[in-house]
Parts: C-alpha cells; sequence; structure tokens
C-alpha cells in the first residue's frame, strides 16, 4: 500500500462496542483529544455507546465490515486505539494494526505487547504462533 494514503491524526477502533472493550475510557479519550478523529469498526454495540458516541463530533461509526476489508483499513491509520477494561490474554486486531504499522493507543492490559517484543520479534513469532501451538500439542503426547 502506498503510505502516502495513511489519514493522518485518525485513530481507528476494532471490536464490538461495549465496557470490556474499555469504550467508556475511549469516550473519555475521544473527548480531551478533540482534534483526533475516532472511526469505530464493529458488528455489536450497546445502545448506549452508539448515543455517546453519536454525540461527539470527532467520533465515526463505520459499523461492520468484513475481515479482509479491515485487513486493507489498519495501513490507513495513523493510529489504533484499545483501552479495554480488563486483561485481554492477546488482542488480535492490537497485533494486527502494529503490524500495519499504526502507532498504539493503548494501556497495560492488552496481552500482544505484555511480551516487549520488537517489531520484528513480534512479526516473526505471529507468522509461526500457529505451528508452534500445534508442535507444543504433539510434544505434549
Amino acid at each position: 500500500m502506498d503510505m502516502s494514503d495513511k489519514r493522518d491524526n485518525r485513530a481507528m477502533f476494532v471490536g464490538n462496542l461495549h465496557d470490556g472493550k474499555g469504550v467508556i475510557q475511549i469516550i473519555e479519550y475521544a473527548k480531551k483529544n478533540p482534534s483526533v478523529v475516532f472511526d469505530f469498526y464493529y458488528a455489536r454495540s450497546a445502545d448506549y455507546l452508539v448515543r455517546q458516541l453519536k454525540s461527539l463530533p470527532n467520533c465515526n461509526l463505520i459499523g461492520f465490515v468484513p475481515k479482509e476489508k479491515i485487513y486493507e483499513n489498519y495501513n490507513k491509520y495513523e493510529y489504533f486505539i484499545h483501552i479495554p477494561m480488563h486483561f485481554e490474554s492477546f488482542g488480535r486486531a492490537v497485533g494486527e494494526a502494529y503490524l500495519s504499522g499504526c502507532k498504539l493507543l493503548v494501556n497495560d492490559r492488552v496481552g500482544a505487547l505484555s511480551y516487549g517484543w520488537d517489531y520484528k520479534t513480534f512479526r516473526r513469532e505471529t507468522l509461526v504462533s500457529n505451528f508452534t501451538f500445534w508442535n507444543n500439542l504433539i510434544n505434549l503426547s
């Protein structure tokens, strides 16, 4: 992708809109950062969160986008935001955004970032993670 298409000063959120995904925290962040535009990609949502997001001029509700299109969109954003309320064991969307070159706006509850990997190591490990998982299972038997 031509990186000149990157949307400067825009952040994307991918996931269902509910409290556990930290949407309340994102709303507060959006209020404090009115110069950043936030686009929300989601399949399911809590109505009260949708109402709050619609009331903010810097928030856009994109809605559901198929995975193959989401992957195309990561490359377009300068930022990816994910501030979960509870610890997530991994957080796939965060990893996908990271590998696509997004700057991450996250908290310390995203498991994917708790390993301290640099970009190259993270990419290598995630590409082989499915093989590593099955090899470890085979070795247990």
